[in-house]
């Protein structure tokens, strides 16, 4: 009762696995958790299946967080994310050659599948403005912290929730960063083809692609 739905599902799934790799080094004989349920959402609090709800952000939301970035690093790796639909990891280990004319080469995507995805004219203006800042590089990480290091998750999640500050969705929790890939695919979905949007936001399964559109108007 102390932790989420989606966490205890996580620590079930961690659990399950463990269990079963000490199965095969012969540590146990069968696995406990086999016979274990997973615990099912309780209605009565508001609890629903992990993945069944999609937040994304309103434009208000968006303006503001830009706003409020505090440097020409953040604005870009929100933008690009709100404009490319690519995942905040997928973003993070961008070097600036996998970018050219406009498009941007995902060297390993989630499944270690390699795709592409597309800037914005305003996006590909912010890239450059951030690059002369930090005297016109030609290679390396794109997003890099003052000291030249790759910016972790943990940074750039620490940021936006900087410039998100007293942001919330209409449920009452807080965005998240994740919310601007799931607004990227949200507001297009309905106005593309489904297969087009799935191939940018790189789902494995179409599955994952339609409960965008249930959401769209």
């Amino acid at each position: 009762q102390r932790v989420s739905l989606a966490t205890q599902n996580r620590h079930y799934a961690t659990l399950h696995r463990f269990f079963e790799w000490c199965v095969q080094e012969s540590i146990v004989q069968e696995n406990p958790m086999e016979n274990l349920p997973r615990r099912r959402p309780n209605k009565d609090v508001g609890e629903v299946q992990p993945g069944s709800v999609i937040r994304s952000l309103n434009k208000e939301q968006i303006e503001k967080i830009l706003r409020n970035a505090q440097t020409t690093r953040e604005k870009l790796l929100f933008t690009i994310l709100y404009t490319s639909g690519i995942r905040i990891s997928e973003a993070l280990d961008l070097n600036i050659q996998d970018i050219q004319d406009g498009t941007i080469n995902i060297r390993q995507g989630k499944g270690n599948q390699p795709r592409q995805a597309y800037l914005s004219k305003s996006t590909e203006k912010l890239l450059q403005q951030c690059l002369e800042e930090r005297g016109n590089p030609t290679s390396g990480a794109i997003f890099v912290t003052t000291h030249g290091q790759r910016l972790s998750y943990a940074r750039a999640r620490q940021l936006f929730m900087d410039a998100a500050r007293n942001l919330i969705n209409t449920d009452g929790t807080p965005v998240t960063i994740h919310q601007l890939r799931h607004t990227f695919c949200t507001e297009r979905a309905g106005h593309i083809d489904s297969f087009v949007l799935q191939r940018l936001a790189g789902h494995n399964d179409i599955r994952t692609t339609l409960r965008y559109a249930k959401v769209s108007d």
